[in-house]
């Protein structure tokens, strides 16, 4: 997975694996950090191994590495069934997220979109507020299909007021 990852343009991936019974974990992470790793509780991967990737990226790059990374070990391991449509809902997106480089909040995708809130309690908010800033949820969605979306939606926000507010929030 580390050559795999160099490959895809990451500096490396860190990981730690277990097996049934083993203490401690054993992989690239453990070897370097000289930490004892957490230790595996239970065993829910394959043939009763787990194992936990480490990636330092930006959040753009993690999700796409992530993505990248659980399509590999999926077809590596046997995981994807090839024959079959698995559809899911995505919903509960977040309205606002941390921007780190700016130090300041930001919209995580749609300024646009309705807080699935009640506007007179999203009116009310105080924007120095952050973790209930932080917390609301955009009435958004995607259709995804084998992992790819298919569509996408939200409730736009109609609320002149309401919008302005939003824009309020994501200046302080």
């Amino acid at each position: 997975m580390n050559s795999w990852a160099q490959g895809e343009g990451q500096p490396g991936l860190g990981y730690i694996f277990w097996r049934d019974g083993e203490e401690g974990g054993a992989g690239r992470w453990r070897k370097t950090s000289g930490r004892s790793a957490p230790t595996n509780r239970r065993s829910n991967g394959p043939q009763g191994r787990r194992r936990l990737f480490l990636c330092c990226r930006k959040a753009e790059g993690f999700r796409q590495i992530r993505r990248s990374r659980a399509h590999k070990s999926g077809e590596e391991l046997g995981l994807i069934a090839k024959d079959r449509f698995d559809f899911c809902w995505i919903v509960d997106f977040p309205m606002f997220e941390w921007n780190e480089e700016d130090k300041k909040i930001d919209f995580s995708h749609n300024p646009f979109s309705m807080p699935n809130m009640d506007v007179d309690e999203f009116l009310a908010l105080d924007p120095k507020d952050h973790d209930k800033l932080l917390a609301i949820k955009a009435i958004q969605y995607d259709i995804v299909c084998n992992g790819t979306e298919l569509s996408s939606g939200a409730i736009r926000n109609h609320r002149p007021r309401s919008d302005e507010e939003g824009f309020r929030h994501r200046r302080l």
